[in-house]
């Protein structure tokens, strides 16, 4: 069920029938029971479940993540949320991960199937959850609608960068590509939006910078208005521009300028430097290969290694 909340600019705060002037985020959320009630214990346990993969903690031990598990035939978002947190243990740093949940790929496997069995195989985010499987890959599978939680995206949007860049359609990143980050689910602003149309204009910003770092050379002082960054020992970002604009904080997101610097000169092809600038500013491969031109991308990977 995706519940779409409108605001107006002139409402926010107040209580009004007709706030509908700024549409701005859709989010997605879903609660599945069999039984008209939905259990207390059940309810309980999807709080700690979306808490779980919303901080990344594996904290909550083996005795919890089995009631989180044997809770998905009441309420089967509870066994895509198990199988989330099992990957939180598989890939966690905590020294004690290992100890509080070890990961067991044959458990992740059986929780995946019966989830599946109960909310469908196209589902989402079973889709997501099968990047995952050793068992039972993806092959040729298109998503044609959001899931409902953040971290299945990023498994999806990952997969689009390592072999399967059809996995998320552009017409389908027209719809969230004003996403915001509302853990533990994936929610996005509608497609006509301010902050979506803020977004494409990041994108574009994005590209130009690409495209301005090949064109500097180490010979030129100033190329296009820009001083080359070798020639006064500045960093490209320095160069970029001195103020970034709020479609440059929208399309750098969690990355920055010196991020996009170091994606710049660490990148040694063209798929590498496209797949990593495409996975910081989470651009899925049906995006980037457009976005970014690989005729400029080759001009930044050339110039590094001079």
């Amino acid at each position: 069920m995706f519940i779409l909340r409108d605001f107006s600019a002139q409402e926010i705060g107040k209580e009004s029938e007709n706030a509908r002037g700024i549409p701005t985020t859709s989010v997605a959320q879903a609660m599945v029971a069999k039984n008209d009630e939905l259990n207390v214990e059940d309810y309980e346990l999807l709080e700690v479940a979306q808490a779980a993969i919303a901080d990344n903690k594996v904290a909550l031990g083996r005795e919890i993540l089995d009631r989180i598990a044997w809770g998905k035939y009441s309420d089967p978002l509870l066994g895509v949320l198990a199988a989330h947190i099992l990957l939180i243990a598989k890939y966690s740093r905590e020294s004690n991960a290992q100890e509080l949940l070890p990961f067991k790929q044959k458990e992740f496997e059986v929780i995946l199937r019966n989830t599946a069995n109960l909310l469908g195989t196209r589902h989402p985010d079973i889709i997501a959850l099968r990047t995952e499987s050793e068992e039972w890959p993806l092959e040729n599978e298109v998503v044609t609608s959001p899931p409902l939680f953040v971290r299945s995206w990023r498994l999806l949007m990952e997969r689009s960068h390592s072999g399967l860049p059809g996995l998320l359609p552009e017409r389908l990143w027209s719809r969230v590509r004003g996403s915001m980050n509302i853990v533990p689910y994936f929610s996005w602003t509608r497609a006509n939006s301010p902050f979506s149309r803020q977004r494409r204009v990041g994108e574009k910003k994005l590209a130009k910078v690409v495209r301005q770092a090949g064109a500097m050379s180490q010979t030129d002082t100033n190329v296009s208005g820009y001083t080359s960054a070798e020639n006064t020992g500045r960093s490209l970002e320095a160069n970029i521009s001195k103020q970034p604009t709020v479609e440059d904080l929208a399309a750098y997101a969690r990355i920055g300028r010196s991020g996009i610097q170091q994606l710049l000169s660490t990148a040694n092809t063209v798929p590498e430097l496209k797949a990593r600038l495409a996975r910081r500013v989470n651009l899925p491969s049906s995006v980037s290969d457009k976005l970014f031109d690989d005729a400029e991308l080759e001009a930044v990977v050339k110039r590094r290694g001079k």
